[in-house]
């Protein structure tokens, strides 16, 4: 969640346990039809770990997340899909492809709107007065740069805005 770049999960076979946590913690999960993710940290004596008790609550709920930590589940594509543990679903020979077009189309925004916007999901504010505070500051900070005015003159143009991650706005 402090990565201020994208990150995409490619979840073509297995991602269990340990690899379940880093996936959760991606900006889109794409998992083929016949992956699995899993949470079998009870069959060996463990906790989970690799932030599942902050990322799997957040995208299936908590009672969900109870029940899936709870009884060690081992969740198929589809399932997976349908409860929000996966973004896309895919053939199980497209994951990669889809993942790269997923990490290329989110390279394509603005690097500075995108990393607060994902600060801000993030920090996921308990009420709607801390959203509009965190809304209003960032898009005072984006207001003031460069990518932004670079951005509104493309796009009164009718000119794709086109950035790089390195910090400037490419010609």
């Amino acid at each position: 969640t402090t990565c201020r770049k994208p990150v995409i999960a490619a979840v073509s076979v297995y991602a269990v346990g340990a690899g379940a946590g880093i996936a959760l913690l991606a900006d889109t999960v794409v998992m083929g039809e016949g992956a699995t993710i899993g949470f079998p940290f009870f069959r060996v004596g463990l906790v989970p770990d690799y932030g599942i008790f902050f990322s799997l609550p957040r995208r299936v709920g908590v009672a969900r997340a109870r029940q899936i930590l709870l009884y060690a589940r081992m969740v198929k594509g589809k399932d997976a899909y349908d409860i929000g543990l996966a973004d896309e679903l895919v053939d199980d020979d497209e994951v990669e492809a889809r993942a790269v077009e997923c990490a290329q189309e989110l390279a394509a925004m603005p690097p500075h709107a995108f990393a607060i916007a994902k600060r801000q999901l993030g920090l996921w504010p308990t009420s709607l007065e801390g959203a509009l505070e965190m809304e209003a500051m960032g898009q005072s900070i984006c207001r003031e740069t460069d990518f932004h005015r670079e951005a509104v003159r493309r796009f009164a143009a009718k000119e794709p805005a086109l950035y790089d991650w390195d910090g400037m706005v490419a010609a």
